[in-house]
């Protein structure tokens, strides 16, 4: 089973994955401040090392996540230049690898994509 994607839909996949990644950088960001102050604490309680292990522990699973997104937007950005140089505005998709990806950062990003040769199916 084929479906036809749209340019504009993977365009708008496109910035919601990078929308994601920003908001990812932010979160790190704000753990790596964090551990910074436990850093200033002279002396480290049981409760102190906790909270670190944690912020570093949900700072490593931040850049997991980010890498992640920059694997899916990177794949997602060939897929899109394979249609942009030839103005395609939407494309067939065969295989069964891509189909999946796209059900896949569909569901992860919370983008909904439209099957759009099931919208003429009615007329």
């Amino acid at each position: 089973m084929s479906h036809t994607k749209s340019l504009e839909e993977l365009n708008s996949i496109k910035k919601d994955i990078c929308i994601r990644m920003d908001h990812i950088i932010a979160e790190a960001a704000e753990k790596i401040h964090q551990i910074n102050a436990f850093s200033y604490v002279e002396e480290s309680d049981a409760e102190s090392v906790v909270a670190i292990e944690y912020l570093q522990y949900r700072y490593q699973e931040l850049m997991a996540e980010f890498k992640n997104c920059n694997d899916d937007l990177n794949r997602l950005t060939r897929l899109i230049k394979s249609m942009s140089p030839l103005r395609i505005q939407t494309t067939e998709v065969h295989d069964a690898s891509t189909e999946e990806f796209l059900e896949r950062i569909q569901r992860q990003y919370g983008y909904q994509i439209f099957d759009i040769s099931a919208a003429y199916d009615d007329e």
